[in-house]
């Protein structure tokens, strides 16, 4: 009963995940992309991730704070997000198996 369940709400946000991108691609395709649009959706991606980042960092410990600023230092020195984002995720797995 409660795998059917589990398998049942897994499914469903599946299919409000993809209906979701579906919808976004569906909008803008119909939306004339300015200069001032442009600019809007490239901070947006950035302003998401800081939204779910700074509470978390705010709240957890010296492991977060440290993963915290290797990202950041990364972020800066390297100006790649993705390798800043993996540096601080390895940083984050390492200092917790330690700490």
């Amino acid at each position: 009963m409660m795998t059917s369940n589990l398998t049942l709400i897994i499914i469903s946000m599946a299919i409000v995940t993809y209906l979701t991108r579906i919808g976004g691609i569906w909008v803008m395709s119909r939306v004339r992309v300015t200069p001032v649009i442009e600019r809007f959706l490239d901070a947006m991606s950035g302003s998401v991730l800081v939204a779910f980042v700074v509470p978390e960092a705010l709240e957890g410990g010296w492991t977060v704070w440290v993963a915290t600023a290797v990202t950041i230092a990364v972020m800066l020195l390297k100006k790649q997000m993705l390798l800043a984002v993996l540096s601080g995720v390895v940083t984050a797995a390492m200092l917790g198996l330690v700490a």
